[in-house]
């Protein structure tokens, strides 16, 4: 049996999670906005193929819609096998060296089975302090997630389990309860369950601000390993669609200095979610490593993944560099070098495997002697 007021409550949550009005629903559902209403307030209950609807634009189940809460969420422990209380353990327990993909930022622990168990924690950013400005709460929980689903396939591993702490000056119980809803019904989407939220009113944090982090748990049965690159692997790549987590930084001093330049059409720019890249491993034979090229930008980036006697020789003039890379390069009076070491200029992730698609074919894994440089370009991107 449906509580109306119950099921009225929750779904007032879920849509003042999603910022949106009453009218929004309804014009979403084909309904009235006087409809959307009476069920928000516990006059009546949506009927059954409303219910799905309401289901399907939420990212919730029907049961749950029904109950007037969430579900606890289903984890399979037997797999997992590392609870939440016990993360801060498994980090410190974690391989010091990932030996795997040194370019991997987060924690590795070896099973006796032969598979890892993979933490990664993402930690509040630039591009936080923007989000939270204008508002983009959905665009700043996709981004998270997006970008946590990057990293772990780096490593050739799956999802199990989310986290979300949220810390801020003051208590709002309103903007906890609006950033969970929207990291359980995104983490659902995605297979990242989220198995616990937690706030702390910190009292060295200003009263309106507000940092969100983020900590998840993956698995890996079999990792990529960048021990097995060899000479005459090849290098491929993935395009950005702009900026990933870590080039706010820069951005942020930019735009506190000429904050003329927060127009609409940049900060959509700025806060649109990265490329995901679920699914492009089809078609790649052999894949040694990949490399998420984030903050210090390509060079640095692969050279944690070669050994000593191996170079990386790249010719970059095919990458499409999107066009905020061109407008920070004017911005900020940027070297083509400096853009390259502080950006990833239009390369989200790199691929070296055996064969791959032609036509994002960067280079190739060459032998290198003392005397050589580990990363080598022949060909350097076109700027405009």
């Amino acid at each position: 049996m449906i509580e109306r007021e119950q099921t009225g409550a929750f779904l007032t949550r879920l849509r003042q999670a999603h910022a949106w009005t009453q009218k929004d629903v309804a014009s979403r559902l084909h309904v009235s906005a006087q409809a959307v209403s009476k069920w928000e307030n516990g006059m009546a209950v949506p009927p059954l193929d409303l219910l799905l609807e309401l289901s399907r634009l939420y990212g919730v189940t029907m049961e749950e819609i029904a109950n007037g809460r969430f579900e606890q969420e289903k984890i399979d422990h037997a797999h997992l096998d590392v609870h939440v209380e016990r993360w801060d353990r498994f980090n410190e327990e974690s391989h010091p060296d990932n030996v795997w993909n040194p370019s991997f930022r987060g924690g590795v622990l070896e099973r006796s089975d032969g598979s890892l168990l993979v933490s990664r924690t993402l930690e509040p950013g630039a591009k936080q302090h923007l989000a939270f400005e204008q508002g983009a709460l959905k665009e700043l929980v996709d981004d998270a997630l997006l970008t946590l689903g990057n990293d772990w396939m780096t490593m050739n591993a799956r999802p199990l389990a989310l986290t979300m702490t949220i810390l801020s000056g003051q208590e709002n119980l309103p903007l906890f309860s609006r950033l969970t809803a929207l990291a359980r019904t995104a983490g659902r989407k995605r297979g990242m369950p989220l198995i616990e939220a937690q706030r702390s009113v910190k009292p060295f944090m200003k009263p309106e601000e507000t940092q969100i982090v983020f900590t998840g748990i993956g698995e890996a049965k079999r990792p990529y390993d960048a021990r097995r690159i060899e000479a005459g692997d090849s290098i491929y790549y993935w395009p950005s669609n702009g900026l990933h987590h870590h080039g706010f930084t820069i951005v942020e001093a930019l735009l506190e200095r000429r904050p003329e330049w927060k127009t609409k059409r940049l900060l959509d720019e700025l806060l649109k979610a990265p490329a995901c890249y679920a699914g492009m491993t089809n078609g790649y034979e052999d894949i040694k490593c990949l490399v998420h090229i984030t903050q210090f930008g390509l060079e640095r980036n692969v050279r944690r993944v070669l050994k000593p006697d191996q170079k990386a020789v790249f010719e970059l003039d095919n990458v499409k560099i999107p066009p905020v890379f061109h407008w920070l390069k004017r911005a900020l009076s940027y070297t083509d070098a400096e853009m390259m070491k502080a950006f990833n200029c239009g390369i989200g992730v790199l691929v070296i495997a055996k064969n791959g698609d032609p036509a994002y074919r960067l280079g190739q894994i060459e032998s290198r002697n003392d005397k050589e440089e580990a990363v080598v370009i022949h060909s350097p991107l076109h700027w405009q």
